[in-house]
């Protein structure tokens, strides 16, 4: 039995139980929400076990917000009621193990919540076609479909929610063809992810049409865009860059002075060109990508994450690195290193806490002198990657 104390809860109005790992039925059996909890807006119940179908949803008609995250609904175990909620803002159902948009059209009415600012159905295994009564949703802001089994093809009328701001189809299997001319209206977009695991989406990035949002994070790999989005040119505001392809964008890190996050892994760019003063960017992921500028440290002070791995690296490194005293992970493995560590590299770099060098050939103390004590640092060295820790 779950929580059978909250029938007397006349007053409450927000319910947060994270991660208690509370399991079986919920409610209890014989325990009546109805009238006596009618006041809730906010009910939290995400990284449980929980596996009942809350039949007395129902009954919390003041209820603003729910989330029902990491649990393990799924369509043999419906969450009841939620068609009557229809003060709902916010509905996660994220990490579950649905399956089927039968429920969530059918019994769940999930297109009749017309004050919804924020579904995430993220993580489950939906499979099937994008629903289009989701595009009826007006109000949404958020949209996290990411990480399901859906197929077919990503709608237009998407484009028609035009309070969107977070749109996120990331990691499906869409086919087929998309236009981003279908988000021209949305001039409140700030997140757009969206990929195909076939590799069988093609998106078109170039037409008459304006987009006239300004992200904050794109990541759109394994579409087939044959080449750099030309719209990215006036962007200025981007955060994160995930897996562009094409010919390297000199004015992208120029234009966009507070990108955090560049992920290049396995993208084999072109003529790669860093911006031409010292840049604020946090992690850059250029492993695969045949990408190593020498002055790199002198550009890119500010990194804590560096991913270098897979660039056929031969000899020495750069004694640039040791200008970038902030980074605390640097992978080298699986190039052609060999000799000593440069001695910047070592006394330079003090947040450094973990060091893969592995697949390299790299001999013997890789060190110039020994390490300052001021900290301990984790490596990776051996071929099988084996590890230790040197202080």
């Amino acid at each position: 039995m779950v929580l059978p104390f909250l029938s007397s809860a006349k007053s409450l109005t927000t319910l947060f139980l994270r991660g208690n790992n509370m399991d079986g039925p919920f409610p209890a059996k014989g325990l009546l929400f109805n009238f006596l909890i009618q006041q809730i807006v906010s009910f939290q119940f995400f990284l449980n076990i929980l596996l009942g179908s809350f039949p007395e949803l129902k009954y919390l008609t003041n209820l603003e917000l729910l989330d029902l995250s990491r649990n393990r609904f799924d369509n043999s175990t419906p969450v009841q009621g939620l068609a009557d909620l229809r003060k709902l803002k916010a509905l996660d159902l994220s990490r579950n193990e649905f399956t089927g948009w039968g429920q969530l059209q059918g019994k769940f009415r999930i297109c009749e919540l017309k004050n919804l600012q924020e579904l995430d159905l993220s993580h489950n295994q939906l499979i099937g076609e994008f629903p289009l009564c989701l595009t009826s949703l007006t109000r949404l802001r958020v949209l996290d479909l990411s990480s399901n089994q859906m197929t077919g093809k990503v709608p237009s009328a998407i484009g028609s929610i035009e309070s969107l701001e977070y749109l996120s189809l990331f990691d499906n299997d869409f086919r087929g063809f998309f236009s981003l001319g279908s988000l021209a209206n949305l001039s409140n977009l700030k997140v757009l992810k969206l990929s195909s695991i076939s590799n069988s989406l093609q998106v078109e990035s170039e037409g008459s049409w304006k987009l006239d949002f300004q992200l904050h994070v794109i990541a759109i790999p394994s579409c087939n865009l044959g080449k750099l989005p030309h719209f990215l040119l006036h962007q200025k505001e981007l955060r994160l860059v995930d897996r562009l392809h094409g010919v390297f964008p000199f004015w992208l890190m120029d234009n966009n002075t507070n990108l955090e996050v560049l992920l290049l892994q396995n993208n084999l760019f072109t003529n790669f060109q860093l911006p031409k003063s010292a840049h604020r960017l946090l992690l850059l992921d250029a492993s695969a990508s045949q990408l190593f500028p020498h002055d790199i440290g002198w550009i890119l002070p500010n990194l804590r994450h560096l991913n270098l791995s897979k660039n056929s690296l031969q000899g020495n490194l750069p004694s640039s690195l040791g200008n970038m005293k902030k980074m605390y992970f640097l992978d080298l493995s699986h190039n052609v290193l060999y000799g000593k560590l440069p001695r910047s590299l070592t006394m330079g770099c003090y947040s450094l806490m973990f060091l893969k060098l592995s697949h390299n050939k790299l001999r013997g103390n890789i060190f110039p002198e020994p390490l300052p004590c001021r900290y301990c640092l984790w490596i990776i060295t051996s071929f099988q990657g084996g590890l230790e820790m040197v202080c």
